[in-house]
């Protein structure tokens, strides 16, 4: 369907030129349109595959440990065979007094040593808590954390790939 032309025009060889600009147009759309409705998406058999694959890396709890006090604990291991995409590490202060606490990250799972921490001796207020986000993982990485009492909760959430 051709839309309406409203210009005010003043000369008539520029009318003309802006109508056959107006035509061109059309055609060139007319002729789009005949193209797109000749598309057909076709589907391989190795894209559903690809898809599911996608579809099982959805984000979720890779962790949950409520520590005991003064202990370095393990809260997540990336397992040999993937990687991990770390979307945060929650640490929960549930009691009603300030709790001091240490995170750590350990490249394939290398026994404890201070290049490792993210945090040491942080204190988490009260009935708050402490967001660490987005860290990527390698095989065989371990999360681990302490704290001064236990009243800490941590939450590892993400993806492994």
């Amino acid at each position: 369907m051709k839309s309406e032309k409203v210009v005010l025009i003043t000369d008539r060889r520029a009318e003309a030129t802006i109508n056959k600009l107006f035509d061109e147009l059309y055609l060139n759309l007319s002729n789009l349109e005949a193209s797109i409705a000749k598309l057909k998406v076709t589907t391989l058999p190795n894209e559903v595959s690809t898809v599911e694959s996608i579809m099982s890396e959805d984000y979720k709890v890779l962790g949950q440990v409520a520590l005991a006090a003064t202990t370095l604990t393990v809260i997540y291991t990336v397992p040999q065979t993937k990687k991990a995409e770390i979307s945060s590490i929650v640490l929960c202060n549930r009691s009603a007094g300030a709790v001091t606490v240490r995170l750590a990250i350990a490249i394939a799972g290398e026994a404890d040593a201070v290049k490792q921490y993210l945090h040491y001796g942080f204190s988490i207020a009260a009935n708050t808590s402490l967001t660490v986000p987005d860290i990527k993982l390698g095989s065989g990485d371990v999360i681990r954390a302490y704290a001064s009492a236990a009243e800490i909760s941590v939450n590892v959430f993400g993806r492994e790939i």
